[in-house]
């Protein structure tokens, strides 16, 4: 039979009832503490203990999930310095220790140790708008790594960032906010920011993040009050201004308590409004 103590191997072949044993070492010991350390965007450096007395090992590695004894590298040394990887990728590797020159003196292939790469230009993070008014909004970011320039664009929601399908943008800002302007009254959008890392390229678009603009009054100075369940108020619209927004024109027929105009079919005459609270909600 055969069995493994520390670093030798005892056996023993029986003949009769004699038992003959001897003692051979193990040939070639398996590496251990394998170690990644000081990960940049396209390199990392990666390390190990020696099993024994060996000087010579074979490392290999690839992105998460490769297949081993692909492409193989011989060194002397117990670390060695990766470079031309991916940003942002997983990697893993092996190593194994040789002990000779023939097939059977290297030891087992031990790993994997995996590491990954930093991102080359890291995206925003924590967008927002607040100030919002009928037709502007100022959009708000932070920052993903160390960035100083990025390029925002806005619209209506379901409009794909980069595509050239925007309503607004504004490329090379170095400001963490933007005022942007020129949007519709009562209107729902969306917005992206992307961070420009200059000679590392763009990250992708964050977002999106969704606001509405506020809606537009005739005079929205000076509005009155309008009481709700019950409560009567008396006021005259002669000498309204429709400031380019499409009238309101009263329903025919009988009222609806939740959300219809009551009384005649025109705007240019006295009508009523009934107004009820459902909700917390105002219908008109």
């Amino acid at each position: 039979m055969f069995s493994q103590y520390a670093d030798q191997h005892q056996i023993h072949f029986q003949h009769g009832l004699v038992s003959n044993p001897w003692t051979t070492n193990v040939y070639c010991t398996d590496p251990s503490g394998l170690n990644s350390s000081a990960p940049t965007t396209t390199g990392a450096t990666i390390g190990w203990t020696a099993g024994g007395l060996e000087t010579d090992w074979t490392y290999e590695y690839g992105p998460m999930g490769f297949t081993p004894e692909q492409e193989l590298v011989s060194t002397t040394s117990i670390t060695a310095n990766l470079t031309g990887l991916t940003p942002g990728t997983d990697y893993c590797f092996y190593v194994q220790a040789n002990c000779g020159s023939t097939p059977d003196s290297s030891s087992l292939w031990i790993g994997p140790d995996c590491f990954s790469t930093l991102v080359a230009c890291a995206a925003p993070t924590n967008l927002g708008a607040i100030n919002i008014t009928n037709s502007a909004a100022n959009l708000l970011w932070q920052a993903g790594g160390t960035e100083t320039t990025w390029n925002v664009e806005w619209g209506f929601p379901g409009f794909n960032a980069g595509a050239g399908e925007e309503e607004g943008s504004v490329t090379g800002t170095s400001s963490k906010s933007y005022y942007a302007t020129g949007m519709n009254p009562s209107n729902s959008y969306e917005f992206y920011v992307q961070a420009d890392c200059g000679g590392s390229g763009t990250s992708a678009w964050t977002g999106p993040y969704s606001f509405n603009t506020l809606l537009t009054n005739d005079i929205p100075c000076d509005a009155i009050e309008l009481g709700v369940n019950g409560i009567v108020s008396t006021y005259s619209n002669i000498g309204a201004q429709n400031d380019g927004e499409a009238a309101v024109i009263p329903g025919n027929g009988a009222c609806d308590d939740n959300m219809s105009w009551c009384g005649y079919d025109v705007i240019n005459q006295p009508f009523g409004l009934n107004l009820k609270q459902l909700h917390q909600e105002v219908h008109l």
